[in-house]
């Protein structure tokens, strides 16, 4: 890769990654006040309702997404390098036709599926939620693709500013106005979705009409359906092993109030996870490039680099838990204080996560899918079964407990195997070509 790339770029390097780190500090504030403006104004079974159905919601939006967005954080850069805007024009078209499709069916089918599973209320909530799982899932598409064609500043602010700005200012003027209810509430946090979802498809038309104008469209329909449900199957399971905690719990025996106590505890232990998702999508495109040109050299300081950035957040993060944690939840409310074992847990085994979170995607582009399936398949499972038994004997404790150490060796594991995969294909190039390790 040449000194001018915009990947190698030492000022971009720099700046954007932080620029990144600080959109989502204010998205943070912006769901922060969100989610306490609701735990305040609703009662204790509308939040602790409303809480199931968007942990329900997000869950099956990242099975909804097909894994369009991811693959073309893989393939669009490629397209892009070659100029090959024919390839560039039949993938967006395949994207977003694939996820109206694909959001559409499991909509229906969930719709189906779930109101046996719920009475009154709880299931009208249920079912309002997957009637907007479409827009969630084409939004958070659009995203990743934006960040595919080096879009990463415009990208968050769309995901991290004006999602949680305007589901905060829609909450904010409907709960002064109106006898408000955890389907109002859901409708707010759709809007934020659908706005998203057309600022993102404005913004990749403009990007990519230079690229594919007089181009003709090349597609490879079956190759990118196959690739793209690795992809999707990859994100489903990691959305399982950081979502589905709530979803679980919310389907167990509970009182009022028992999802709702837990919320707060992962919202606040989980948000050193958004600086993760922020700085490696940014360098997800690199880490896809560097394999195909073999660059060790940039990999190797790409990772010293994230790690020396990384680190530093996780270290300042858990202490602002150890001693404003309690505090923290206090804001939601007095009863929210009880779940301040359940945030340390909750952020400790986010810690872990964010620290090695580029190990699974090395993985995943080197080509070693099998092995993560094996990986996720695997902690999934335990996920599942030591929530159902912790929360049960522990409750919300119990269930953090049970997170904290699932996430957690599924992040060492990854780091583990992704190094041997390294020194691997280094090892590799330097019998073949022993100055392009140089």
């Amino acid at each position: 890769m040449d000194a001018a790339s915009p990947i190698t770029e030492p000022r971009r390097w720099q700046v954007v990654p932080l620029v990144m780190v600080a959109l989502n500090v204010v998205g943070i504030f912006l769901g922060y006040g969100a989610t306490i403006v609701l735990a305040r104004e609703l009662s204790h079974l509308a939040f602790d309702q409303y809480i199931g159905a968007i942990a329900t919601l997000g869950l099956f939006a990242a099975l909804a997404e097909g894994g369009f967005g991811k693959y073309g954080l893989r393939v669009i850069p490629i397209y892009n390098e070659a100029q090959d805007g024919g390839r560039i024009a039949g993938y967006l078209r395949f994207a977003f036709l694939g996820t109206l499709l694909l959001s559409l069916l499991l909509a229906i089918a969930m719709i189906v599926l779930a109101a046996p599973l719920h009475s009154g209320n709880r299931r009208d909530v249920v079912t309002l939620a997957f009637v907007y799982l479409p827009s969630m899932a084409g939004a958070g598409v659009v995203i990743d693709l934006l960040l595919a064609f080096r879009m990463p500043i415009i990208a968050m602010v769309i995901s991290r500013i004006v999602i949680p700005a305007t589901t905060l200012v829609l909450i904010l003027t409907l709960t002064q106005t109106m006898h408000f209810t955890a389907s109002h509430a859901v409708l707010c946090f759709a809007s934020g979705s659908v706005l998203a979802l057309l600022l993102g498809m404005l913004m990749c038309y403009r990007q990519a009409s230079p690229l594919v104008a007089g181009a003709e469209v090349e597609t490879n329909v079956r190759g990118w359906i196959s690739e793209s449900v690795t992809f999707m199957f990859f994100t489903f399971m990691v959305s399982w092993l950081f979502r589905s905690t709530l979803v679980i719990t919310h389907h167990m025996p509970h009182g009022d109030i028992g999802v709702g106590l837990l919320a707060p505890a992962f919202e606040t232990g989980g948000l050193i996870l958004l600086l993760s998702k922020s700085t490696d999508k940014f360098f997800q495109p690199a880490v896809s490039l560097y394999l195909e040109a073999n660059n060790w050299r940039q990999m190797s300081i790409l990772r010293r680099d994230r790690a020396l950035m990384v680190g530093a957040g996780i270290i300042l993060f858990l202490l602002v838990v150890l001693f404003f944690g309690k505090s923290i939840l206090g804001i939601y409310g007095p009863d929210f204080v009880a779940s301040y074992p359940a945030l340390c847990w909750v952020a400790v085994g986010s810690s872990m996560t964010t620290l090695f979170s580029l190990a699974p995607t090395f993985l995943l582009y080197a080509g070693r899918r099998r092995l993560l399936t094996w990986l996720l398949g695997l902690h999934a499972a335990l996920l599942l079964v030591m929530t159902v038994i912790l929360y049960a004997e522990f409750g919300g404790t119990g269930a953090a407990a049970a997170y904290a150490v699932c996430v957690t060796s599924y992040s060492l594991s990854n780091l583990y195997f992704a190094n041997r995969e390294f020194q691997k294909l280094k090892s590799n190039l330097r019998e073949t070509d022993p100055i392009a390790i140089d």
